[in-house]
């Protein structure tokens, strides 16, 4: 992705993340009160995700579930690094698949495969009008 926006008003928090690709954009809203709140699959299989907020004074975690297909959890970190500069780090594990459908030889018991990326966003400057 390559923006996002961070919308935080009357208790809720917007998260959109916007691609270059013009048809690609997903929008999550999580409640401030640590509620669960339900979106649409970051990967876009059929489904919902479930995630709540926890807020801390130098930390945002967006702490996220969903279900099959392709079962798994996850936790997203923003942090602010500067006035201009927010660091996303997310940390998403797949869990076994059950049921016919779900053989999963690849994934050894006991052990829960993970993937993390770290994306930089930087704000921004404000644009200055030029009056000819």
């Amino acid at each position: 992705m390559s923006t996002v926006q961070v919308d935080a008003e009357r208790g809720i928090l917007r998260l959109s993340m916007l691609s270059p690709i013009p048809f690609i954009k997903l929008t999550e809203i999580y409640h401030l009160d640590s509620s669960t709140s339900t979106n649409r699959r970051r990967d876009f299989r059929p489904g919902t995700q479930a995630g709540r907020l926890q807020v801390s004074q130098n930390c945002l975690k967006i702490l996220l579930d969903w279900p099959a297909p392709v079962p798994g959890y996850a936790v997203d970190e923003l942090r602010m690094t500067s006035e201009d500069t927010l660091v996303m780090t997310s940390t998403a594990h797949r869990l076994p698949q059950s049921g016919p459908t779900g053989s999963d030889a690849a994934i050894t018991p006991g052990r829960v495969p993970s993937a993390t990326f770290r994306s930089l966003y930087r704000r921004d400057p404000p644009r200055q009008s030029t009056w000819w």
